[in-house]
């Protein structure tokens, strides 16, 4: 019996261990978790050699999670949203889910008429299929003001 009791015993361990290894292997600690936000915050073009199949909607989970400060960007919020990035050390923009743009130059903008404000040098991407990469002026990545919904996410 105790020969019975050892084995079970045993074999439970082992297939317990088995199991947290698996666990261990499909589940990214918040530090792998956040690698792909913290990476483009210092390189845009780390997008480019990305893994995951939704770079955009990932990175954007992401910076929900790890973001000091988040704003609902519209025309109306346009001056103070450009004021609040000089403050940060990085300020990236979504446009839904299909755009990325990080302000690059707070000193380098040029006057857009349909936002009302001189809008800053960005770069990113736009999803249109694959991802195309864009190194422009802020307003020529995120569009004219409409019903979409932008998002300004503010890092220290």
């Amino acid at each position: 019996m105790k020969k019975i009791t050892l084995i079970l015993c045993t074999l439970l361990t082992i297939i317990s261990c088995k199991d947290e290894t698996n666990k261990t292997n499909t589940v990214q600690s918040p530090k792998q978790e956040r690698t792909l936000l913290f990476n483009f915050l210092k390189n845009s073009k780390s997008l480019e050699v990305a893994t995951t199949k939704t770079p955009l909607i990932s990175l954007q989970k992401q910076a929900i999670a790890a973001a000091d400060k988040i704003v609902n960007l519209q025309k109306a919020n346009i001056q103070e949203v450009l004021k609040t990035a000089k403050s940060y050390k990085n300020c990236i923009i979504f446009t839904e889910n299909h755009t990325l743009v990080k302000i690059t130059d707070n000193t380098d903008c040029k006057d857009s008429g349909s936002w009302a404000a001189c809008m800053p040098m960005a770069e990113g991407y736009i999803k249109k299929g694959a991802l195309v990469r864009q190194d422009n002026y802020l307003n020529y990545s995120i569009g004219v003001p409409d019903s979409q919904k932008r998002t300004a996410y503010f890092f220290n």
